[in-house]
């Protein structure tokens, strides 16, 4: 009788190791319902971040004081390329975002404001790498593991990049830095991570065209978008003391460049480069 259990409970822990590792041939589609039930990282773009009456920035130089924000975008365009392997899968993730850049200039001179409402498109990447170790019962057990950064660029002139990111810690924890964002992967349940209201220096290297650095965050209080302009210290190097939010929550903070003339001249059109950095606060 003993043999006889020993063995039924053999068959039935081989039958759920088989089960366990079957193969999942809907692979493909499971990663892709994941990706469309994310509200967070699968959802990169500028718009959340800029269209409050509360994030409207205000900047004067030269000639000129303006106000600047992105409007509402719609999103035509979404390419996921997926690669399986096993149990495990590549992701490739992009998206065009389309809208208009709302300029309202001052012109100090002539004592008179000008509209200037300029295209906006623009094109967010980011990779991602997903594991088949969670609930089967759930998109066959398909999780999202790690994400890198995102990388944001206008499609039509693109002549200004972030080359690196480095955020001091002013309380003596590790410098985060980001060199090459598509190749820099966070695991998603240990995102690089910030005291409540921790002080940090942000620095942030260009590839030194003339233009004007900002940083968007989120908070969980009114007016919940914030955008700080980034100080020009020298030629393609912005640097800032920034206080994280207090509330946990994990988010992107966004780091965005866009070229002077977009924002101080008529003529020239949206021209911008950005980096999305996931972080959270414990």
């Amino acid at each position: 009788m003993k043999r006889v259990f020993v063995f039924i409970l053999g068959i039935v822990l081989m039958g759920f190791i088989a089960c366990q590792n079957r193969p999942d041939a809907n692979a493909e589609d499971n990663i892709r319902k994941v990706i469309a039930e994310d509200t967070v990282w699968f959802n990169s773009n500028t718009q959340v971040d800029s269209t409050s009456d509360s994030s409207m920035h205000i900047m004067a130089e030269d000639s000129f004081t303006v106000i600047w924000w992105r409007g509402p975008e719609t999103h035509p365009d979404t390419n996921i390329d997926i690669s399986v392997v096993g149990d495990s899968a590549f992701v490739k993730w992009s998206r065009k975002n389309v809208g208009v850049l709302h300029i309202r200039a001052y012109n100090k001179n002539t004592q008179q404001w000008s509209s200037w409402d300029k295209d906006l498109s623009e094109t967010v990447y980011m990779n991602a790498i997903f594991k088949r170790d969670g609930d089967l019962s759930k998109h066959d057990g398909w999780v999202l593991k790690k994400i890198s950064c995102a990388v944001a660029t206008s499609d039509i002139i693109n002549t200004v990049k972030i080359d690196s990111l480095k955020i001091v810690s002013k309380n003596g924890g590790e410098s985060k830095v980001v060199i090459e964002p598509l190749n820099t992967f966070y695991d998603v349940d240990d995102l690089p991570a910030f005291s409540p209201s921790e002080h940090v220096d942000v620095e942030v290297y260009t590839n030194g065209v003339n233009g004007n650095v900002f940083l968007h965050t989120f908070i969980l209080l009114w007016p919940f978008y914030l955008r700080f302009e980034i100080e020009q210290q020298r030629e393609g190097f912005y640097s800032k003391e920034c206080v994280m939010q207090a509330i946990p929550f994990p988010r992107f903070a966004i780091f965005d460049l866009l070229h002077h003339n977009t924002l101080y001249t008529a003529e020239y059109g949206y021209d911008f480069h950005g980096i999305f950095f996931p972080y959270s606060i414990k």
